[in-house]
């Protein structure tokens, strides 16, 4: 029991039944009984805390009724606030089964689809882009070291074709087509070149820039979103783990003697009367008659004596002091 509940019970049994003075008196005359004291004990055994409280009153019997009657005064007080701690606390315990539900079902599920998609599906795809690229980039060298070789052909072929137009002996017919021939392959060198540069840079976007993003987003997706996403899931494992222990706790505040209403426990009934105090007052008694008796007898010597002195003549009594 909270220490502040504690505090207020004791309050609420003192300001109903405690009294002092001439209140306890009237009190005492008009019930049989008065409350002297309401303590607070705690019971090792089960650490549950019991209350001690303590009345004086004119028989036994009367004593029994009137802790019958603060107890019923206590639990009829404390009735609703019972009621009250075991409505939420089965709230409560129904709430943490509920989030436990939905972190289990919904939350982890969900963390956990999100993390087999980035790995099975996510990251395999972003390889094959980059292997697809890897691969272009390599057809593309092949096209332009074929296409290098190519123009190399075409520029012997020009150099031929030049020397034999040097040939005095060439028609004007052959002149023309040997021309013919050489514009052509000059052609083809210039757009095999274009090719060629287009390649190389397409080669330079794929390995400069595409494949770049590729493995950044591959190594954004492995040390920032999957490790998020685990960071995530163990934070949602520790809280079932919490919720379990608090619902553990608040199925124990529902057990017995938690959630009993006041009941007596023991009696602890005294036949002697409270007042008055007999032996206290026959050692009081004893005690006072024998200081009493020892002052009487020195007073009584002391008065012999001055009789004693009053009897005898003067002379005497000059004669003894000299």
């Amino acid at each position: 029991m909270p220490a502040n509940d504690v505090s207020k019970i004791i309050a609420l049994i003192k300001a109903k039944y405690y009294k002092e003075g001439t209140d306890r008196k009237k009190f005492f005359e008009e019930n049989g009984f008065y409350l002297n004291d309401v303590s607070i004990q705690t019971v090792k055994r089960d650490k549950t805390d019991v209350f001690k409280i303590t009345v004086y009153s004119i028989s036994n019997q009367k004593g029994k009724e009137a802790v019958n009657r603060i107890l019923e005064y206590l639990q009829s007080e404390y009735k609703s606030v019972l009621q009250k701690f075991i409505l939420n606390t089965n709230n409560k315990i129904e709430q943490l089964h509920e989030e436990k539900k939905i972190i289990k079902n919904y939350k982890i599920k969900e963390l956990e689809r999100q993390k087999e998609f980035l790995l099975k599906e996510e990251i395999p795809l972003l390889k094959r882009k980059r292997a697809f690229l890897q691969e272009k980039v390599k057809n593309l060298n092949l096209l332009i070291k074929s296409y290098s070789s190519s123009i190399n052909n075409y520029e012997k072929a020009i150099k031929n074709l030049s020397q034999a137009m040097k040939n005095p002996n060439l028609s004007d017919s052959s002149l023309l087509i040997v021309s013919n021939q050489i514009a052509q392959y000059e052609n083809l060198i210039t757009s095999l070149q274009n090719k060629i540069k287009n390649y190389q840079l397409e080669i330079k976007n794929i390995e400069q820039e595409q494949i770049p993003a590729i493995e950044k987003k591959i190594k954004q997706i492995n040390e920032i979103q999957i490790k998020s996403i685990d960071e995530k899931l163990e934070n949602l494992r520790l809280r079932l783990k919490n919720i379990d222990r608090q619902i553990k706790m608040l199925e124990l505040s529902l057990k017995p003697p938690l959630t009993e209403n006041f009941k007596v426990l023991s009696e602890n009934i005294s036949d002697k009367p409270a007042k008055p105090k007999k032996m206290l007052i026959i050692a009081v008694s004893i005690v006072s008659g024998l200081f009493l008796g020892i002052f009487l007898a020195f007073f009584y010597e002391w008065l012999q004596n001055a009789k004693n002195r009053r009897k005898l003549p003067s002379g005497s009594f000059e004669e003894a002091n000299y």
